[in-house]
């Protein structure tokens, strides 16, 4: 089984899929998106999906939401601190409750 990986160490599957769930109509929707749509709208397999997801799940990038067919991507926020010349970064799950 042949992996092809990109520079950041995606496969090239898991890059589509990642990408699609980082759109601003992705991240909008409060129980994220159906791996059937996934399917449909990236026009793979439902099991290249199923591998892709469990990857991103692995690595941190997605998770589950309503139930283990609905995903979102993990949404990362940057603030510069000017006065010591930093970053920092953290992740906010978009939780509505």
């Amino acid at each position: 089984m042949s992996k092809q990986f990109d520079v950041d160490g995606l496969k090239d599957c898991d890059q589509l899929v990642l990408d699609r769930l980082q759109q601003s109509s992705s991240i909008g929707r409060e129980k994220g998106m159906h791996m059937d749509e996934l399917c449909q709208q990236l026009k793979l397999p439902m099991e290249k999906i199923k591998e892709s997801i469990r990857s991103l799940e692995d690595e941190g990038l997605i998770y589950s939401t309503i139930d283990e067919f609905h995903y979102k991507a993990i949404t990362v926020f940057f603030e510069c601190y000017p006065a010591c010349n930093a970053v920092a970064s953290y992740f906010v799950p978009s939780f509505e409750y």
